[in-house]
Parts: structure tokens; sequence; C-alpha cells
């Protein structure tokens, strides 16, 4: 069996896009089609579930081909719904709508690059467009409890079924919850946006909170611009700034930078 590709914005075709997501640990791969309606022959589906390394098979299911094809509703056609990924030493199962870096080595360095941003001891750790939680799954025994923010329904479902002890998810754009997140006087925020950076109205919000640590991951440079020279006019000072080079040969990288409160 074959499958024709989807090209522009016409009708004809119906592959969009394939991405396969792997483990190094593990040598195992999410293989994930995007294509333009869910129908596909069986045979295909088994026979890409036959191939070696395959863990499990998926399609998210569009009508038109886009710049990123892979949306929130992904059904899996054969294999478990889950996969296992090992990052610093720590296993984490997650769905394939759930975010991963597309490097494994720059992930590793980037987890590394935000243990040490972070601090060693922590109150409350507010983890803000947190994913699956990954940082904060990464440094239980730093922090008294935590909450994370997140809108991908995927990516807080895998972090609620990983049940960690004192920790609270939130299925929900950031901006959305910026009263309770007040009310939990977080000493640290952790902000991990997309490339277009916070929404309107969120640094001002952590500003007045007043957290004694703000960690901010950026991977669009602007908006990391935008954003931290705001957290500089609200009254904090940049402290420490490490980069990952997650995209050779390209202009862009993954940026950690860590902010506290200027002296008065």
């Amino acid at each position: 069996f074959g499958v024709r590709a989807s090209a522009g914005a016409g009708p004809a075709g119906w592959l969009h896009a394939v991405a396969l997501r792997l483990d190094p640990s593990s040598g195992s791969g999410q293989l994930i089609l995007a294509g333009r309606t869910s129908r596909l022959p069986r045979a295909l589906i088994d026979g890409l579930a036959g191939l070696p390394g395959v863990h499990s098979v998926h399609l998210a299911a569009t009508p038109d081909r886009s710049s990123y094809p892979l949306g929130q509703r992904i059904i899996t056609l054969a294999g478990p719904p889950r996969m296992a990924f090992h990052l610093a030493g720590q296993r984490f199962l997650l769905s394939p709508g759930t975010f991963v870096q597309p490097s494994a080595a720059g992930a590793e360095l980037l987890a590394q690059a935000t243990l040490d941003l972070l601090p060693p001891r922590i109150g409350c750790l507010a983890d803000l467009y947190g994913g699956a939680g990954i940082f904060s799954r990464l440094t239980p025994k730093r922090w008294r409890r935590a909450l994370v923010v997140e809108e991908n329904e995927s990516a807080i479902a895998d972090l609620r079924r990983s049940r960690v002890p004192r920790l609270t998810a939130f299925g929900v754009r950031v901006e959305h919850r910026l009263s309770q997140i007040e009310q939990a006087a977080p000493d640290v925020v952790l902000l991990d946006p997309p490339r277009q950076g916070c929404k309107r109205g969120v640094i001002e919000a952590i500003a007045r909170m007043r957290p004694a640590t703000v960690v901010y991951l950026s991977c669009g440079f602007e908006a990391l611009l935008r954003d931290g020279k705001e957290l500089l006019q609200r009254g904090y000072r940049l402290e420490w700034l490490r980069a990952v080079d997650m995209f050779p040969h390209t202009p862009h990288l993954e940026i950690g930078v860590r902010f506290v409160p200027a002296a008065r």
C-alpha cells in the first residue's frame, strides 16, 4: 500500500507529514502520521507497526496542510498510547501529543542547564507552560510543593497519570490561572513559553508576585528580549544565562536565563 503526499492548500494527496520520535535509551520510537482524514488501510497500519524499532503508530487527522501538522487530537492506530522516554536519568511515559525536544542530546543539555538555573531549595515552584511537568518531576527533592500550568491536554494528562506527590496540575492557559498562581505565593517561577513568549499580562503578574527567582527558558530570541526587558523594568536583574544549540546549523538557540530581584 502507498499514500500520496499532500501539496499546498489543494485537496490532492493524503499525507501531510511523518514524525518519528525516538528514545535513544531503548531504541524505540513513536511513529506519527499527519493525514487529511482518519481513514487508512489496516494492512498499511500493521506494516508500519511491524517495522524494526516502531513501538506504536499514531495519526493526527487534519484536513489542511500546515507548518505544524501534529495537533492535540492524535489517535493511536497500533501499539500502546504512551511510550517511555528517558531524560536526565529518569523515565517518563509520554503520549505522542506531548512535546519533546527534537534533539535527545540537546534535551539532556537543556535539562542540565535548567537544573543549574533552579535554586537547590524551593518552597513553592510554579512551573508555567510546563508541558508534562518534566522539570518539576526532575526536581521533587528541591521543592515542598509545585504547581504546573499547561494548556496541552495530552501533556497535562500524562502528568496527572504520573501522580507526583505534592504537585498540582492545571490544564489551562497560564494567563487564565494567574490569580491561583498568585495565591500559591511561589518563591520560584519557571517559564517555558512557546516561541512567541508569554501572553500580555503574564510577566506583569509574576513581577507583582515578587518570587525570589524567575527562570525563563526561551526558544524565541525576540520573545526573550521583550519579556526579559519587562522583567528588568519591573524590578528584576539578569543573574545568569545558559544557551544550548538545540538546532545546529540554524540561528535558533534554546536560552535559559535566571532573574532575581534587583537590589533596592
